[in-house]
């Protein structure tokens, strides 16, 4: 059936970055380095459709472990998250009561240039690896195995350089504000609890989505005491700008509160939220270079759309920035073992077969 091994060792056991983390929510790797996004609209008429569509994504001969697959052709381990979006809860398949209040749309701004084709979707399958062939094949088999239930919506790529902070498009580290994986802060800023959301989603998180174009020629043809401005770090070592500290360690100076960072964390009011941004090349479509933006977080609606419009408003980045593609998950934690069941499981097969 394609690229995948029917059977392998468990994910865990290659070392995905994922360890100690009992929640598979794609927020944790810091290995893997290249990523594959596919979202779907799901065309069918009953819940009972939708049950077997993830049943033969996550069947037994497909995937092992808790965690995701075996590239057949390299190998290596390909982590698997699959998210669902706000428009999968419709009334048609009898969703509407089980939509989490924070899964809304991301809020627009009018310098915002979102391709309605490349964003949202019902559902979205998102592959990380170490090489792009493995989860372009990974996808790719995805994809065949859909049948005729779900239609592919818009997919993305994306590439990173592995570590904690690594260098983003514009050339400063990315990231260093992470909480850290196996933390309280971690736990409490994108872990969904039971008193924050649905028991369906209790231990998983939400997935948000940005595509940004960026104007790499204009950008660096600013000076570098101004990119710093700018984004308020400082470009060797990505501390905050006039300050010995990161940001981890405390306060902002008055040229940091008016850049990028300042903006963002005035906005987020003290809540956090994992970044991992991903590059992207000019493609056949014409888009310019830039970033594949993915934020993980417990509450996208009230922890990350005021960020997104702070910015908006505020930031002197924008003039280098173009936002093309927008989109917002709720992701369930994953079973035990894919094969005995599979992601959101717990709500679509009690819809299907009407217990509650």
């Amino acid at each position: 059936m394609s690229s995948l091994e029917a059977c392998g060792p468990p994910i865990s056991s290659h070392g995905t970055g994922d360890e100690g983390s009992p929640h598979n929510l794609g927020a944790t790797d810091l290995t893997l380095t290249h990523v594959s996004l596919a979202a779907y609209d799901y065309t069918g008429r009953t819940v009972d459709g939708l049950c077997a569509v993830l049943k033969s994504w996550f069947s037994t001969d497909r995937c092992v472990g808790s965690r995701g697959v075996i590239s057949k052709s390299t190998h290596e381990p390909i982590e698997l998250t699959v998210g669902f979006g706000p428009t999968l809860f419709r009334d048609t398949l009898g969703l509407t009561r089980f939509k989490p209040d924070e899964l809304i749309p991301l809020p627009l701004s009018a310098n915002d240039r979102i391709d309605t084709q490349d964003s949202g979707g019902d559902l979205v399958l998102v592959a990380k690896g170490m090489t792009p062939d493995a989860v372009a094949q990974i996808q790719q088999s995805f994809a065949e195995s859909s049948g005729d239930e779900l239609s592919q919506r818009w997919t993305q790529e994306g590439t990173r350089i592995p570590g904690t902070a690594p260098r983003n498009a514009l050339g400063f580290h990315d990231g260093t504000a992470n909480p850290k994986p196996g933390t309280p802060e971690f736990e409490s800023s994108v872990v969904v609890r039971g008193d924050t959301g649905p028991s369906w989603l209790v231990g998983g998180s939400y997935l948000a989505v940005r595509r940004i174009e960026v104007d790499i020629e204009a950008w660096d043809r600013q000076s570098k005491p101004v990119q710093e401005a700018v984004i308020g770090r400082r470009k060797a070592d990505g501390r905050l700008l006039d300050t010995p500290q990161s940001v981890e360690d405390g306060g902002y100076s008055p040229t940091a509160q008016r850049s990028h960072v300042g903006i963002a964390a005035s906005a987020a009011r003290g809540t956090k939220l994992v970044r991992r941004s991903f590059h992207f090349g000019r493609t056949s479509a014409g888009l310019d270079p830039g970033v594949l933006f993915l934020a993980y977080t417990c509450a996208p609606a009230t922890a990350f759309s005021p960020v997104l419009v702070a910015l908006a408003r505020q930031d002197k980045l924008n003039i280098f920035l173009r936002h093309t593609a927008s989109g917002v998950f709720a992701i369930p934690p994953s079973p035990p073992k894919y094969g005995d069941s599979y992601p959101g499981e717990g709500l679509f097969e009690k819809v299907a077969h009407h217990r509650f």
